[in-house]
């Protein structure tokens, strides 16, 4: 028995997806750690995951974060990634 997945599921599963990591993004940007931590939430989705994985504009998310003036996300999702602390530092302030 095989899997079969209509082209629509397909195409809302891909809009969802999208305006997701665009929510992130935009929440990364506006430097309000409380709105961060909601849409993470919302979306289930954890630091770690979205350091390693998600880019924003070309950019990892705490360069993104640091070049858009938002030093409170870039420090909030490099503390909670699990970066060491010396890579932690790197990353905020060398970017």
């Amino acid at each position: 028995m095989g899997l079969a997945v209509s082209g629509q599921s397909f195409a809302a599963d891909k809009d969802y997806i999208e305006q997701a990591l665009v929510d992130v993004c935009k929440a990364i940007q506006s430097g309000n750690r409380l709105n961060l931590n909601k849409t993470l939430k919302e979306y289930r989705l954890n630091y770690r995951v979205i350091q390693e994985k998600l880019v924003c504009n070309g950019q990892d998310p705490i360069t993104f974060a640091r070049n858009s003036g938002a030093m409170d996300s870039a420090t909030l999702i490099a503390k909670r990634s699990g970066l060491p602390s010396d890579e932690m530092m790197a990353q905020v302030e060398d970017n």
